[in-house]
C-alpha cells in the first residue's frame, strides 16, 4: 500500500458522492486502502459524519466503514463514546462483519504503541524510512558472551493452525514464514537468548531449536529484549508493508492478525478475547532479532520476534524475510 497523498485529492467532500464512488469499487481492497489513507490524512471530526451512512448490506461501503473505524482507533481516536460510530458498529455486527467484533477500545499494549504512519509503509521506502524506534537491533558489545554451557533439547509443538495464525501478519510477503513453538526440556533464561540470537545459543542437532532453524534455512542475528507494545508495533508495521508482489494487509485487518499471532505465540486458544490475550502476553518475555550479516544485502523486508514463557519452558519464534 504505497502512500500517495495526491490520491485523496479526487475524493469528494460530500458523503453521498463518496458513498456512490465507494460502492462502485469492484475490489474490496480498494475500500480498505481508501479507509487507511483517509484515517491517516484527515482530521477525525471530518470523518465522523461518514458513519451516519449506516450500511445495510455487506458491500464495499460496509467494508470501508469497518476499516475506517479500526484505522481511526489505531491512531488514538476514541469512538466508543461516539453514538454515531457505535450505531454503525452495531449494524456491522448484525451484518456479521468480522472487524465489528474487535474491541471498541484499545488495549493497554495498543495505547502504548506508536500509531501507524502510511508514509513509511511502502517496501520501496524501507531503506530510507526504517521502522519507527529502530526496531532492527544492533549487536551490543557483549554479544557472544552468554552461551548455554550444555545442550538443552527442544521439540517443536506447533500445529498447522498455529503456524497459519502466527504467520498471518506476513502472509502477503514473498515466501512462507518460519514459525517455531519450542518446548524445552529444561528452563531457558533471558540471558541465554540475548544478545547472541536464539539460533546461536541453542544447541545443534536433531530435535533442537538450532537444528530446526538450520534445517528451515532461516537464521537469526543478534537479539535484544523488548516489550510487548514494541512487538505489537513490529507486527502491525509488517501488515502495512507491501511485499515483493502483494499489497499490505493494512491496520484494520492487521490489528486482528497481530492479536491472533500473539495468541498463537503464547499458546492461547486462537479464539481467546483480545483483552485476555493482552493480559497473558504481558507476562511473557519478548525479543526481536536482527537478520544475519550475510543476508542483509538480499532481504528487502525482515521480521524476527520471539517470546519466552514466564517459567522458561516455552520459546516461540516467528521469522520471515521478503525477497524479490
Amino acid at each position: 500500500m504505497a502512500y500517495d497523498p495526491a490520491a485523496l485529492r479526487c475524493v469528494p467532500g460530500d458523503t453521498r458522492s463518496l458513498v456512490r464512488i465507494v460502492r462502485s469499487y469492484r475490489q474490496m481492497h480498494d475500500a480498505q486502502d481508501l479507509a487507511a489513507r483517509m484515517a491517516d490524512a484527515r482530521k477525525s471530526h471530518h470523518l465522523l459524519p461518514l458513519f451516519e451512512q449506516v450500511p445495510e448490506r455487506r458491500d464495499s461501503w460496509a467494508e470501508f466503514l469497518a476499516c475506517l473505524a479500526q484505522e481511526l482507533l489505531l491512531r488514538g481516536v476514541r469512538w466508543s463514546d461516539r453514538p454515531v460510530v457505535m450505531e454503525c458498529i452495531r449494524s456491522l455486527r448484525q451484518l456479521r462483519h468480522p472487524l465489528a467484533f474487535l474491541p471498541t477500545k484499545l488495549t493497554r499494549t495498543e495505547r502504548r504503541a506508536t500509531p501507524p504512519a502510511l508514509s513509511c509503509t511502502s517496501s520501496t521506502m524501507w531503506r530510507s524510512c526504517p521502522p519507527p524506534g529502530g526496531f532492527i537491533p544492533k549487536s551490543p558489545p557483549e554479544a557472544g558472551r552468554h552461551l548455554i554451557k550444555s545442550p538443552i533439547p527442544c521439540r517443536d509443538t506447533a500445529t498447522a493452525e498455529q503456524v497459519a495464525a502466527i504467520g498471518a501478519v506476513v502472509k502477503h510477503w514473498n515466501g512462507s514464514p518460519q514459525v517455531l513453538l519450542l518446548q524445552a526440556a529444561e528452563p531457558l533464561t533471558v540471558d541465554e537468548l540475548v544478545p547472541v540470537g536464539a539460533n546461536r545459543c541453542l544447541p545443534d542437532g536433531c530435535g533442537t531449536a538450532r537444528g530446526a532453524l538450520r534445517d528451515s534455512g532461516r537464521e537469526l542475528g543478534a537479539g535484544v529484549r523488548t516489550e510487548l507494545h514494541r512487538v505489537f508495533e513490529i507486527l502491525l508495521d509488517a501488515t502495512y508493508r507491501e511485499g515483493s508482489y502483494d499489497r499490505g494487509i493494512g491496520g484494520a485487518y492487521g490489528r486482528a492478525a497481530v492479536w491472533r499471532s500473539v495468541a498463537g505465540m503464547i499458546r492461547a486458544p486462537l479464539d481467546t478475547p483480545i483483552e485476555r490475550v493482552n493480559e497473558l502476553a504481558a507476562r511473557w518475555n519478548w525479543f526481536c532479532f536482527d537478520r544475519p550479516e550475510r543476508s542483509q544485502d538480499f532481504d528487502d523486508l525482515h521480521l524476527a520476534v520471539g517470546a519466552l514463557s514466564p517459567r522458561g519452558r516455552h520459546l516461540s519464534l516467528l521469522i520471515s524475510h521478503d525477497t524479490d
